[in-house]
């Protein structure tokens, strides 16, 4: 009798082979990765029941996420936890048993998983660990609502067809300064406030070496007032696009920072928020390959204004900047109260009938939007632009110049107009030897009223 051969998981040879690719490449973007994909884990735990429940109804749900340094091992810590539907005790093993395949499914009335359903996500969090640690493994409880606590310690072994891993607190060694990722995490936490339901209440906190961050998202507060709060704004300020195809529906939310002048245009710093079905995506070295992005910095968009949209060092906050084509001749960038800043906040959701085949990510880590995006977030930021002219925060070349026009041209020929009728009347006065008594004629001939008069025509024109 041959002895049994042990089958391979190739499934999970292939993640621990390619864990770049999945956003594990270095220890930093190990960590942060590990974070999101616990943290949306959980957040589509708390939307599984469904989206038949209006948000007034929904009951709340909590969210709590801690990263921390851990004495006594010299690790970090990650534990996350939710009110969320939680798993069935047959489901378990199956959580990390073959890669590329999940436990998510999507509930009647559209609800479920919505951030990810690639199955490996959490699996590479696992392998990374696994490699940097060789205690770690994956713990998972059940949540108060069930009727016995089940309490199960898991690991990947890709060596073997046996079911294995997972455990609520996944292990890393870190060494590298600690101040990047948590940046990039509190920056993720922070947007998640401006889509977050207010039934979803959520934790973040990180303490690991001297650095000390937390985010916190209440119950009850609707996203768009966070938004406005947080930028300092009203409501009322907010402006919104909304464009929708058959496969998808791209929103944004817009808000316009600082004094600008129309006529004056200077660089506009722009703060680009990103989200794929209504979870922030983590702001990385391929910010700028997003088809988000793209569809942002399209010199379709901004050509009409005669802006240029350009990249800037930076992958968090402020990563784009609209500068004008030509010099302005107006005042000095110095001279300016402070930056305009323009704040996008962009959604694109899977719509129709491409619900159950999820959101078309650019790569496995779920960080940036494929391309086919593009031409929709075009849509939406040509609209928030045209809403931004019709205010009168932002103008074309052809206004700017018309109101060069009236502004500063305008008054040299009105005060050049003024002084050759004063010195014609001053030559007819020496002509004929007599003071010219009626002054209606030099009242008539006014400097401020003969301008008046002319920016009135050049405006009518």
């Amino acid at each position: 009798m041959k002895p049994t051969r042990k089958r391979r998981d190739r499934g999970a040879q292939f993640i621990s082979s390619n864990l770049e690719l999945l956003g594990f490449g270095t220890r930093r973007d190990a960590l942060v990765q590990a974070v999101k994909e616990l943290f949306e884990n959980a957040l589509d735990a708390t939307q599984a029941l469904g989206s038949d429940l209006s948000w007034d109804d929904a009951p709340l749900e909590l969210l709590r996420v801690n990263v921390k340094w851990n004495e006594d091992t010299g690790n970090i810590d990650i534990v996350c936890a939710d009110t969320g539907s939680g798993i069935l005790a047959h489901q378990v093993k199956m959580l990390c048993c073959s890669a590329f395949e999940t436990t998510k499914t999507i509930a009647e009335g559209g609800g479920g998983c919505t951030s990810g359903k690639y199955g490996v996500g959490l699996k590479a969090a696992m392998l990374y660990s696994q490699i940097h640690a060789n205690d770690a493994c994956l713990k998972i409880t059940t949540t108060s609502k069930s009727d016995g606590i089940l309490h199960v310690q898991l690991r990947i072994d890709p060596d073997s067809d046996e079911t294995a891993v997972v455990k609520k607190v996944a292990h890393f060694i870190v060494d590298e300064n600690h101040q990047h990722f948590s940046d990039t995490l509190a920056l993720y936490f922070q947007t998640l406030r401006y889509t977050a339901p207010p039934f979803v209440s959520v934790q973040f906190n990180f303490e690991v070496g001297e650095i000390s961050t937390s985010v916190e998202c209440q119950h009850k507060d609707e996203p768009i007032d966070r938004f406005a709060a947080d930028l300092g704004a009203n409501a009322d300020d907010i402006l919104y696009a909304v464009h929708d195809e058959e496969l998808v529906s791209v929103s944004c939310a817009a808000l316009m920072l600082g004094d600008m002048d129309p006529s004056d245009q200077s660089d506009i710093e722009i703060c680009l928020l990103r989200y794929a079905n209504h979870a922030p995506l983590i702001n990385g070295e391929d910010f700028f390959l997003c088809g988000i992005t793209k569809g942002v910095s399209s010199w379709k968009v901004w050509k009409k204004f005669g802006l240029r949209c350009k990249h800037t060092d930076s992958q968090l906050v402020n990563q784009l900047v609209a500068s004008p084509l030509r010099a302005s001749t107006g005042r000095k960038v110095e001279d300016a109260d402070g930056p305009t800043r323009l704040v996008l906040a962009i959604d694109v959701c899977v719509a129709g009938s491409a619900v159950n085949s999820g959101i078309k990510y650019a790569t496995l880590k779920k960080s940036t939007l494929d391309a086919y995006y593009t031409n929709s977030v075009q849509t939406c930021c040509r609209s928030i632009l045209h809403q931004l002219a019709e205010a009168g925060r932002l103008s074309t070349p052809r206004q700017q110049q018309d109101h060069d026009i009236i502004e500063n041209l305008a008054p040299l020929i009105a005060k050049s107009l003024a002084a050759i009728v004063k010195q014609s009347q001053a030559d007819q006065t020496s002509d004929t030897g007599s003071p010219q008594h009626d002054s209606s004629p030099q009242e008539h001939f006014n400097e401020e009223l003969i301008l008046q008069e002319l920016q009135g025509v050049l405006r009518n024109w």
